[in-house]
């Protein structure tokens, strides 16, 4: 059972995560539709949501192990304002809470 503390911690940082699979998201939705403007006219339906599932799983295999590493990290340190900061800056993210 997780101690309220460590609750408090993963929720300072989640805002953070969610930014984070948003922002390349839409990155991966710009490329896909690149690609498929590009091969699109040869590939079936069936084909086609084939490439999207794969940009989800590329975007998930990629961005999931840093995100659930940085929710461990913010629960065990005492050190989060800091790793926060440099966090929110590497993502471009601007505070909102």
């Amino acid at each position: 059972m997780e101690s309220v503390d460590s609750l408090l911690k993963r929720k300072k940082v989640e805002p953070i995560v969610v930014s984070i699979f948003k922002s390349v998201d839409v990155i991966r939705e710009r490329e896909l539709k690149k690609a498929l403007s590009i091969i699109g006219k040869s590939l079936g339906p069936k084909e086609a949501k084939t490439i999207e599932e794969l940009s989800y799983a590329i975007v998930e295999g990629i961005v999931s192990t840093p995100t659930n590493n940085l929710r461990m990290e913010i629960e065990q340190s005492n050190e989060n304002e800091e790793l926060i900061r440099v966090v929110s800056k590497l993502f471009k993210y601007e505070d909102r809470y």
